[in-house]
This record gives structure tokens, sequence and C-alpha cells, in this order.
């Protein structure tokens, strides 16, 4: 009966489902051999009616995982199933933290896949921490960063608690990495929304932001790199390296022309904010 189950639950036969369910003796939280219960199966197959029948049976565990601790809400999160994550969400036992074995969580996998309207629906969720770091040491924002999710990277900034310059273990910062990628919007939205450009960090390879990005300029191909994104790569990290040059010229010139660009000129919403003088400091304190 448990097989017959899961079998429903994957190719999405409702009416067997809520047939099966009507036996009391059946468990409807087995496993097969790679862990995956009823549930994960309608889940990750976006069937929603049946997701919904499983999730009012008061049987159901909804925290059970797989092998590497993944739970059906994870699954939810990482394949991008909205209608799953908002249905899950409306339980009240569901550990909406719980991460796989290595500490990567349900937001984590939201940030790092760019699933735009599932971060939105977990930010409004006050039982997602969004600052949890991985064993690397590594948070959902890193994560944005990372993959160059400036959308999300852009919502996550209307937090208080991100830090653009939070290292993870190995001393990488949210900054070095977008520096490191070539992700030349997320720079314009860094500078533009005055947050603190901590550009003397260095990692634990004593790296700052400006030695990763001149790197990129300077090696070369990668094997998976097509001419193009080659191409690509260094008009980024070439414009980074502009960008930052004008800036430290002339900070408040520079930034207002990036809030005109990125429509920004008459928003505030800017946890982390300086002034001219604090900025023109800086940066004649780093060149001193």
């Amino acid at each position: 009966m448990e097989n017959q189950l899961l079998f429903a639950c994957d190719h999405g036969e409702l009416e067997s489902v809520k047939q099966l369910l009507q036996d009391q003796n059946l468990n409807v939280n087995a496993k097969n051999e790679f862990g995956w219960t009823p549930l994960m199966y309608a889940c990750v197959r976006g069937h929603d009616e049946i997701v919904q029948i499983l999730l009012e049976d008061e049987r159901v565990d909804v925290n059970l995982g797989v092998n590497d601790g993944g739970t059906v809400f994870f699954k939810a999160c990482y394949f991008g199933k909205t209608e799953v994550v908002e249905l899950m969400l409306k339980q009240q036992g569901l550990d909406v933290n719980k991460p796989i074995d290595d500490g990567f969580t349900p937001f984590m996998a939201a940030c790092y896949k760019g699933y735009l309207e599932i971060v939105q629906v977990l930010l409004n969720d006050e039982r997602v921490l969004i600052g949890l770091e991985d064993r690397h040491g590594f948070t959902a924002f890193y994560y944005a960063c990372l993959y160059g999710r400036i959308e999300i990277v852009e919502l996550l900034l209307k937090n208080k608690s991100i830090n653009i310059n939070t290292p993870t273990k190995c001393g990488d910062t949210p900054l070095m990495e977008v520096f490191h990628q070539g992700h030349f919007e997320i720079v314009k939205l860094f500078f533009a929304l005055r947050k603190e450009i901590k550009l003397d960090a260095k990692n634990s390879d004593g790296k700052t932001a400006m030695d990763l990005v001149r790197n990129q300029m300077v090696k070369g191909p990668e094997v998976w790199e097509t001419d193009r994104e080659v191409v690509t790569r260094l008009m980024n990290c070439g414009m980074i390296i502009g960008l930052v040059e004008k800036f430290k010229s002339d900070p408040l010139k520079t930034r207002q022309e990036l809030r005109n660009q990125l429509g920004f000129a008459c928003k505030i919403f800017f946890p982390f904010s300086f002034s001219f003088f604090d900025f023109t400091f800086f940066f004649k304190k780093k060149n001193s």
C-alpha cells in the first residue's frame, strides 16, 4: 500500500491518493530507497492538489527529511514550487529553517536559485531567519551575490541586518564576491544605496576586492568559458574598476548619477547611510 501511495503521488493520481488515505493503517510517511516520502514526490512534481490533501492529513510529518536532511519544504524552495511553499507555510509545526546536512537552508536555496517570488513570500514570514550561515559561513545574501541575483540582492538590502562586508569562514565578503564574479550591476547597487564600501578588507589569501577583480582582467579563459563569456567578464570587470576610480575621484557626483540611473533619486531605505564627508574621508585615509 505504501508503494502504491508513493507511485500515485509521483504520477499525480489524485483519486488513487484519496482512496489510499482512507486506510488508517497506511504509513503515509513511508520512504522509498532514496529516502523520499509521498509528500516529497507530490511537491517536486508540482501536484498541488495532492500536496493539499496530504497536508490536511494529521498523520503526515512535514519535517521529515531525505538522506541529506532535505525536507519537503526545502525541496519546494529549491525547485521553485511557489504554491507549495505558500501551502506549507500555513502548517504551524513546520520547521521553516531546517537545513540539509551542510547547513544550507530553504531560504538560502531560494536565494541561490533566484526564485524572487519565493524569497518575497519567505521574507513575509517572521519564522524565517535570513542571517543563518551554512558550514562555509555563507548566508542567503552571500549566495544571492555570488550568483548575481540582482533583484533578490536589492530586496535583501532593505533589511537592516544585511551587511555587504560580513566575511565567510574564508574571509570573502559579499562585496568581494560581486567584484570577483564581475557582477557590475550589483556593484552599482551597492554604491548607489550608500552602503559602506570596505575596499581595504582582505580575505584569508590576503586579497582585497580590487585584487580579485584585477585578477579577473589578466587571467586566461576558463575551460568552460565561451569567447563571448570571456569578453563579457573582461568588460564587466573593467567597468567595476572604472566605477571605483570614478567614485574615489568624486563620490557625491558618482553616487547621485548611479541613483538617477537606477531610479533611486526619491527613494530612501538605506540603513547604512554615510555623508559625502564620510566617504571622502574613507578614501583619503585609504590612499594616504
